[in-house]
């Protein structure tokens, strides 16, 4: 091939490419349509066959996108993360240094595993009831308080009801997946658009007039209001960080995942992030997050928090979380079967390759199992094990009444299919076409002799620019497409400065989640922000510093304990080529094999 060809089909991906970019920034068209624009641009141009693009969009990272989803689905229809949050909320003290850090712990544990989304939908009724006895409880006698719990249950039965009509919006989104406020087949723009409906029931606005009918005095409304910002902000926060910890919380991790194992199998290796590996880094970030978040809230917003609230203040907020977990009723058939097959999932993702110990892979060959296939295997079991009690052997009577044979699964395809964000899902895909165009036409290479001016500069100093980078960006763009594009561009940076290409490539990957100013950034964001509580000045100012916490606990984390994991210092010898690359008419040529 000669270098003008190669030129030419450097500048016809790059065309894509920045055209790509400009559409997702601007959101022109709804941003999984950009994503299938390499399906038509690819071919036409000479740059990939059409069963190479097309092959790109359901790959393995797709696979274990989908049976999460289900699995985060099922765990959303039986209601068992209502039962696990509102669990939390009853052992956890009554002051609201504690009320806040028992609503964090639920939201980060369950964002980990379901759409951050979800979670942060649910989770915002549960603050609401919890500070309407909080205002009311600071005009403490007991007629006021009981008068504010029964007036309180109008608002508590329309929280199953409010969080199904968000279900419709906004839970279809994968986490927070940088997927936003107003929904496209699953994935949304960056604009707020979502408000949670407070008029779907007439008593819910009674909940609000119970805050108004109490009279406080200037120091206890600003002293409540503080307290309703740090409560709000305090959701999303949880929500953003737990998705980090896990591979499938968020779809950048997912993007990074993908890209990595795409990146390493053209150079002839693997790249060895598997689920267990990515917790064994990534969780203990994210637990830190989690507590600097609350320390953080807590000393801007409940100042004064070491004082000990009145008998009556305490009592009203425990007396609000019982009813709500007595509401619940028993714990059902239905969630036994659904947290029975969480954990059976979470341990085979765990279990499956865990390098110290034999895992349960090594029963079969060599590379033929991967975290796909338990997500898939057990997502299955959701569309086979009943939804109730089976009317067999002694369940079939009840009461002494025979009972007719009755059968539904603990989870429909109809449900499935509606609340699958199939947006993110072609997403996904679409950065991984443009990842493999890039390599294959040269450009990736092209950007990696631009970068050689940095070869100058240590590596985490450079780690350290970008985290920062990313971090800004994404208060304005796409998570997701943010890490698309800079996944190619991270790897041959590496490369360049001897250094594993997982080292910039997850640093670019995790800053995309630390999005904490603005109410655009994440959906967690947006869902707090449109309640009310919080202007855009507030979210900036706590933010901001939140930011800057989030850069210097991951600039933390890929250089000591991330670097134990997976030898971010040290290049892989697969790598060990002249110049660092691979010519691009070589991959050219082993692509039309391959095909």
């Amino acid at each position: 091939m000669f270098y003008g060809e190669t030129d030419a089909y450097i500048g016809r991906c790059a065309y894509v490419v920045i055209a790509m970019a400009l559409l997702w920034v601007t959101e022109a068209i709804p941003i999984p349509v950009t994503a299938l624009i390499p399906v038509v641009m690819f071919p036409a141009l000479s740059i990939l066959t059409a069963t190479d693009v097309a092959n790109s969009y359901m790959g393995n990272t797709s696979l274990l996108f989908i049976g999460g989803l289900l699995v985060a689905i099922a765990v959303e229809e039986s209601g068992l993360h209502r039962r696990v949050a509102l669990g939390v909320l009853k052992f956890v003290g009554s002051e609201p240094k504690w009320i806040m850090l028992g609503l964090m712990i639920p939201t980060w544990f369950l964002s980990m595993w379901i759409s951050n989304t979800a979670t942060a939908s649910m989770m915002v009724p549960i603050v609401e009831a919890v500070l309407v006895q909080l205002r009311t409880a600071y005009k403490p006698t007991s007629e006021q308080s009981e008068d504010a719990v029964t007036r309180t249950t109008g608002f508590s039965r329309s929280m199953s009801q409010e969080s199904s009509n968000l279900s419709s919006v906004d839970l279809q989104v994968s986490d927070d997946t940088d997927v936003t406020k107003t929904q496209v087949n699953g994935v949304a723009n960056k604009h707020v658009s979502v408000e949670i409906s407070k008029e779907a029931d007439p008593e819910d606005n009674e909940s609000d007039d119970v805050s108004s009918d109490v009279d406080l005095t200037e120091e206890e409304a600003v002293a409540h209001q503080r307290l309703c910002k740090g409560l709000s902000l305090s959701i999303a926060y949880a929500a953003n960080t737990g998705g980090i910890a896990t591979l499938t919380g968020t779809p950048p991790n997912l993007v990074f995942s993908g890209q990595a194992d795409l990146y390493f199998k053209k150079y002839g290796g693997e790249s060895g992030v598997t689920f267990l590996r990515w917790m064994i880094m990534a969780f203990p970030l994210s637990l830190m997050m989690l507590i600097l978040c609350w320390l953080w809230l807590t000393a801007i917003f409940l100042r004064g928090s070491c004082k000990k609230q009145p008998k009556e203040t305490s009592n009203a907020v425990k007396r609000v979380i019982q009813n709500e977990y007595k509401r619940l009723g028993k714990i059902s058939f239905a969630e036994i079967e659904t947290l029975i097959c969480f954990i059976l999932v979470a341990l085979l993702w765990l279990s499956r390759e865990p390098k110290f110990v034999a895992g349960w892979s090594d029963l079969f060959h060599n590379g033929y199992m991967s975290d796909s296939t338990a997500a898939v295997a057990v997502s299955l079991l959701f569309f086979v094990l009943p939804q109730g009690k089976p009317t067999i052997f002694c369940w079939r009577y009840r009461a002494g009444i025979k009972q007719k044979p009755s059968y539904t699964p603990l989870l429909t395809w109809q449900v499935a299919q509606a609340k699958m964000p199939w947006g993110i899902i072609i997403l996904l895909g679409g950065g991984f076409a443009l990842a493999k165009g890039c390599k294959f036409s040269g450009l990736s290479d092209w950007f990696g002799d631009q970068l050689t001016a940095f070869e100058s500069l240590d590596p985490w100093l450079i780690n350290l620019v970008i985290c920062v980078a990313v971090a800004m960006a994404t208060e304005i763009t796409s998570n997701t497409a943010t890490a698309t594009l800079l996944m190619p561009i991270m790897a041959e940076l590496s490369l360049r400065l001897n250094v594993n290409p997982l080292y910039f490539m997850s640093s670019a990957a995790l800053a995309t989640s630390f999005a904490f100013m603005m109410p655009v950034a994440t959906p967690p964001n947006a869902i707090v922000f449109s309640h009310g509580h919080l202007k855009i000045s507030d979210m900036a100012a706590a933010g901001a510093m939140m930011n800057v916490i989030a850069v210097v606990c991951l600039c933390l984390c890929v250089n000591t304990w991330g670097d134990a994991v997976f030898s971010f210092t040290e290049i892989p010898a697969i790598f060990n080529i002249t110049n660092g690359t691979v010519a691009a008419s070589d991959l050219r040529m082993l692509t039309q094999t391959e095909s």
